[in-house]
């Protein structure tokens, strides 16, 4: 009897034991379901937050004054239009498969890897085909995502690239001018904001049946001259008056600038614009072009668009 009370009581105790358990386990995948649904909702905030942010960011750039100037002008009244394709540049920010694509593309297709194939004796047995592609994915860049490039000005690597002088007065010398330059700044360069602190417009063109050319100069923070040229003419196929617009594939800026920052309190885009618009023909053009390069330090460092980068 006394073994059996003894068997009844360890059996209970083992009873109430486990029954202690099952609570603490239910409790445990009830927490856990929390902390994954916790989890789940702190992730979608992060994400919510970061659309968001790029909302805003993209808000406050398109408010920027250079920017709707651009787009005045490339689209005139056409509401529908501009905001379609304002959409579309939004849309191709948030597509990293572009960004991978058009870095691909400059491999093969940016201007100095243009000039090195065509100035070599074997540029028959370099691989055309990938050639041709990245200098379409580079082209469209310039005439069909340049606002996606002005929001991304930040992500794009630029590469030195020296202009032929013809006033120079040998190649060897041109040479020597170009390595000098190329220690200035250095060979490449990234910017560091997308943010403009002078603008010009240039009319070129304004012909009575609705034909102009717009040429916009924008003057980055750093002191980085860009260039865009906005065509309106006649469509070879339906004889209406259609814009393009093309995005120089170079920027510009001068030794003084980079040397010293300051000196772009001084300096003024419409000068310049003035200096280095006119033909070399006109001598007194060219003399003003000279004095303003003396003013900053020499000809103009070029530098045009070699790499894109994918942070």
């Amino acid at each position: 009897m006394e073994e059996k009370k003894m068997n009844k009581k360890i059996l209970m105790t083992l009873s109430l034991s486990t029954l202690s358990i099952i609570p603490s386990c239910f409790s445990l995948i009830s927490c856990t379901k929390e902390n994954k649904q916790d989890e789940k909702k702190s992730l979608n905030q992060i994400i919510e937050g970061n659309e968001n942010a790029n909302e805003r960011e993209w808000k406050n750039f398109l408010n920027r004054d250079y920017v709707k100037e651009i787009l005045r002008l490339s689209f005139d009244a056409d509401v529908d239009a501009k905001n379609k394709y304002i959409a579309e540049q939004k849309k191709l920010n948030n597509n990293i498969e572009y960004s991978k694509k058009l870095k691909e593309a400059l491999i093969y297709g940016n201007s100095l890897k243009a000039s090195s194939s065509y100035n070599s004796d074997d540029f028959s047995s370099k691989p055309k085909l990938l050639f041709q592609n990245g200098k379409k994915i580079f082209n469209e860049l310039k005439s069909k995502n340049w606002l996606w490039f002005l929001y991304n000005l930040p992500k794009i690597i630029f590469g030195y690239f020296p202009p032929m002088n013809k006033f120079e007065s040998s190649d060897e010398q041109s040479a020597l001018t170009a390595q000098g330059n190329s220690l200035i700044l250095g060979h490449f360069y990234k910017p560091k904001s997308n943010e403009i602190i002078q603008y010009t417009t240039q009319v070129t063109k304004n012909d009575k049946n609705g034909e102009r050319t717009y040429d916009v100069y924008l003057l980055t923070k750093e002191g980085f001259i860009l260039q865009l040229t906005i065509d309106w003419a006649k469509d070879d196929e339906d004889n209406k008056i259609k814009p393009s617009v093309k995005l120089f594939g170079y920027i510009y800026t001068y030794p003084n600038i980079v040397k010293d920052r300051n000196n772009l309190n001084i300096f003024n885009i419409q000068k310049y614009v003035i200096a280095n618009t006119e033909s070399f023909d006109d001598i007194n053009n060219r003399t003003l072009q000279i004095l303003f390069q003396d003013q900053y330090g020499g000809s103009p460092l070029r530098y045009t668009i070699i790499d894109v980068s994918l942070k």
